[in-house]
């Protein structure tokens, strides 16, 4: 920093946009009065982009700008909820996701009015925590399994 003794400061602003897809697995826990509590976990890809990231010097008054920089990761998630049969076909639904998309990265930032410029990159980790509420419809009711009669022997 060209400030002696001091401290350099930088403001970043810019977008970050991403496209995650993923293959869900999930595992009912049982049904009691008509709440059933789930577990699920995925995973997949998450394509991360970073667009019109400007670097602003607090300190020095320098001014950076990156190119638009797209970054492909492993994403997981790991869901927990529960669910109410409002009807046997329609069903309520809550539950909590943490959503992993891992880091995205900018392009090198170029520096104007600053005589020193590292062209540095800056790296994001991305994750989200969402809480989600929906409705599921079963098209087909699941038929019930008639129990099985004892086995009876004529002599």
């Amino acid at each position: 920093c060209p400030v002696v003794g001091g401290r350099c400061y930088d403001n970043y602003s810019g977008q970050v946009s991403s496209a995650v897809v993923l293959a869900n697995g999930y595992v009912d826990l049982g049904t009691w009065y008509g709440i059933t509590p789930f577990v699920g976990a995925g995973v997949g890809v998450a394509n991360s982009t970073v667009s019109g990231l400007t670097d602003t010097g607090v300190t020095v008054g320098g001014f950076g700008f990156a190119p638009t920089h797209t970054s492909t990761n492993l994403a997981w998630a790991a869901t927990a909820g529960l669910d109410y049969a409002i009807t046997p076909n329609l069903k309520l639904e809550i539950s909590y996701r943490y959503l992993d998309m891992g880091d995205v990265r900018s392009g090198a930032i170029s520096c104007t009015n600053t005589p020193v410029c590292g062209h540095e990159v800056q790296k994001f980790h991305l994750a989200s925590h969402d809480i989600r509420i929906g409705m599921r419809w079963m098209f087909a009711s699941i038929p019930l399994m008639a129990p099985e009669l004892p086995l009876v022997t004529k002599y």
